[in-house]
């Protein structure tokens, strides 16, 4: 019986290593807006970059998968696709993946330019990891606890940032709330777009 509890164990810690290793691959993605906002690089440059980033991630799928060349995307999937753990890699190996993730946050770059970009990175790069690592600490896939987790780390950064209660609180559970229903909608192209909209609401108040 010891050893089962120890296999167990073994499982959870391996499962909770890989959701780190992912969620890091995940920020070092999706946090380049950063970079543009900080140092104020132009909103053009921001957009252009943008579909770069859309369009190098497209034909390396394209590549990968007609032409079976180890692109980025080839390593980003055998190392941190979620099938890993669920042993079904190769059952999912030609399945064209899309860049929703650069998609969510270039629609929020181009509807509410970077201040809501600002908003949706931050939801987007911080508030998805901590969720998502949360829920491999509880081993589950959905944990209100876990979305509350990602909302309250998002909130304090936000009021950090912009020292506003209501541009702190409602891009954070827009955004969350986007997180909450991923079983429902790909979470990388909703929380950005959502986190932004709330960025919106509240500057209106």
């Amino acid at each position: 019986m010891w050893h089962v509890y120890q296999r167990d164990d073994e499982a959870m810690n391996q499962k909770i290593i890989f959701e780190i290793k992912r969620k890091s691959a995940h920020m070092l993605l999706t946090a380049y807006p950063f970079i543009f906002i900080y140092f104020s690089f132009s909103y053009v440059g921001a957009v252009l970059f943008s579909f770069a980033y859309i369009s190098l991630m497209l034909i390396s799928e394209y590549l990968r998968i007609n032409f079976s060349m180890k692109t980025p995307t080839y390593y980003l999937i055998k190392y941190f696709s979620r099938s890993i753990q669920r042993k079904g890699i190769k059952s999912e190996w030609k399945r064209y993946r899309i860049p929703y993730w650069i998609i969510g946050s270039t629609i929020a770059l181009l509807v509410f330019n970077y201040s809501g970009w600002l908003f949706a990175t931050v939801l987007l790069s911080i508030g998805d990891p901590i969720s998502g690592i949360s829920k491999a600490v509880l081993g589950v896939r959905r944990s209100i606890f876990a979305t509350s987790i990602g909302f309250a780390a998002c909130t304090i950064i936000l009021f950090i940032i912009s020292n506003n209660i209501f541009l702190s609180i409602l891009p954070s559970f827009f955004g969350m709330l986007a997180d909450w229903f991923s079983y429902k909608f790909n979470d990388n192209l909703t929380i950005p777009i959502f986190a932004a909209i709330g960025s919106f609401i509240a500057r209106m108040l």
